[in-house]
């Protein structure tokens, strides 16, 4: 019997001796599109603090809280079993190195929210480099670690550019994936721009970097320009990170992609 029903946000549901799920008073009350008990799959989460559902700033409940990032979506809302190894601020290798260092007894998927290639800007060890160059040299060593971890998991994958875009040459070293999403901020804010520089101002003025300062100044406009559009969106609550609302959609999405993949 249910005994009581808060918001759609809180639930609280109770038998005489067990609490029903999230998912199954949502499919009671006709909020999922999916029935009871199809399939659930075991979902692996990387990535920096676009994976991450805790974020540091007071933000208002009505854009975000921490139930309506994907991973508490995936799990609460729609019956996977997920793990997170997420963290703030990391680099691309670090987040598939959390990944090595812990590996799941069962996975299904792995959604890797990348980031910014400029995040493992160390590993050049001074070279001198293009933005370019670097952007490609640092996605692609983070892509050929990945593989490594996600064919010793035997997994499929989906990956999402997150804090910043998929680099094109996955396509050339990763392998089983299922769905990407190529630059979800782009895609929230309807905005061609995207950038691997957003946290890495400092490279403007690097020594290390070789190009000249007409092409500083337009990766320095185009982060200016996505830095005000996300200041300027309902989306971007803390003006840095997707709210709520793009977590449910997003979360809703791959859930269709998951289900049709028939994980066992």
């Amino acid at each position: 019997m249910l005994t009581a029903i808060n918001s759609v946000h809180s639930v609280s549901v109770a038998t005489s001796n067990n609490k029903l799920s999230i998912r199954t008073v949502y499919s009671l009350l006709g909020v999922l599109s999916t029935p009871i008990n199809t399939i659930m799959a075991h979902i692996s989460i990387i990535g920096d603090s676009w994976g991450y559902p805790k974020l540091g700033a007071n933000i208002k409940s009505h854009l975000y809280t921490a139930s309506d990032h994907t991973e508490h979506q995936l799990r609460d809302v729609y019956g996977h079993a997920v793990t997170n190894h997420s963290y703030g601020a990391i680099g691309n290798i670090e987040s598939v190195v959390r990944l090595r260092e812990d590996m799941p007894k069962q996975c299904d998927v792995v959604i890797w929210f990348g980031t910014e290639a400029f995040r493992d800007y160390g590993l050049l060890n001074g070279k001198r480099v293009s933005i370019a160059s670097a952007t490609s040299q640092l996605m692609g060593k983070a892509y050929v670690e990945f593989e490594r971890v996600r064919a010793r998991l035997d997994a499929d994958c989906i990956l999402i550019g997150g804090q910043a875009p998929v680099y094109p040459v996955h396509t050339e070293i990763v392998n089983r994936c299922i769905y990407t999403v190529s630059d979800w901020r782009s895609e929230i804010l309807g905005s061609k721009l995207s950038s691997h520089l957003i946290c890495h101002p400092y490279i403007f003025e690097d020594d290390q970097i070789t190009d000249d300062s007409r092409v500083r100044l337009k990766h320095a406009r185009t982060v200016t320009r996505l830095q005000d559009q996300m200041r300027s969106s309902e989306h971007f609550p803390d003006h840095c990170h997707p709210g709520g609302a793009c977590h449910r959609s997003l979360a809703k999405r791959l859930d269709k992609i998951i289900q049709q993949q028939g994980y066992k």
